[in-house]
């Protein structure tokens, strides 16, 4: 699946899945860190049926976003939507990466065990690594630059289209 994320006035997010439909979202600047956030845990964590995962099987980004829809997601997503959190915690400072499993344990409670998580230390650096050269890339881009971005199960390709 490919993934650009445009930046304008508004920030914009197109989908273009592996079968060739597409799907974009118009939302405010702010809310890529979010969204990149979901990128690192979704394909770090090997999550399926996060945001991303849900986009590449046909939801559409804008429907993902809205109340209604978010409340009715399977219990993964609200398992994905806490280690986002997290990550965020990290990078501002909140949460350190020795702290980020407990911190994740604690808001999760059973189902931490039960989607069995395994957060280590150095897990937790990993993914607040590539968050930061993530969001470095997005905070370099001009306005109307997109920062396209490849992804598989194993790897993450960026590069910024004018």
């Amino acid at each position: 699946m490919k993934l650009l994320f445009r930046k304008k006035p508004h920030y914009q997010l197109m989908c273009v899945r592996t079968d060739g439909t597409t799907s974009v979202a118009k939302v405010g600047t702010h809310v890529a860190y979010h969204d990149l956030a979901h990128l690192v845990v979704e394909l770090k964590g090997r999550f399926q049926n996060g945001f991303f995962g849900l986009a590449e099987q046909g939801d559409a980004l804008e429907s993902l976003s809205e109340p209604s829809v978010i409340k009715n997601l399977e219990r993964e997503s609200l398992v994905i939507e806490v280690l986002v959190r997290g990550l965020g915690a990290m990078l501002m400072g909140a949460c350190k990466p020795n702290e980020y499993e407990s911190l994740v344990r604690e808001e999760l409670g059973d189902l931490y065990d039960e989607f069995e998580l395994n957060l280590t230390e150095q897990l937790a650096r990993e993914w607040l690594s590539t968050y930061e050269a993530l969001l470095a890339k997005w905070e370099r881009l001009e306005e109307n630059e997109t920062l396209l971005i490849e992804f598989n199960p194993t790897c993450i390709q960026t590069s910024v289209v004018s």
